[in-house]
């Protein structure tokens, strides 16, 4: 089951993830799918055209909610 997360100032977008750790869907109030955040790499590919400043602050609520994962090396001995 997909996760909703409500973010941006003016609840314009919602944030979809299908499941933890899976590629999130930035889907305007229309239902159009925006952009894609990858959480493992902490880029954004946008599908739509939008204001810069709208982009950035977009980008910018996304490496805050979900931060970059990185694993760690098992070391073993």
């Amino acid at each position: 089951m997909a996760q909703t997360h409500h973010g941006q100032s003016n609840g314009a977008y919602q944030f979809k993830q299908a499941h933890p750790g899976g590629i999130i869907d930035v889907v305007n109030s229309d239902g159009y799918v925006m952009a894609q955040y990858n959480d493992r790499t902490g880029k954004t590919s946008w599908q739509r055209v939008l204001p810069i400043t709208q982009r950035e602050s977009i980008e910018k609520w996304l490496h805050q909610q979900f931060p970059v994962v990185t694993s760690k090396p098992s070391s073993k001995k």
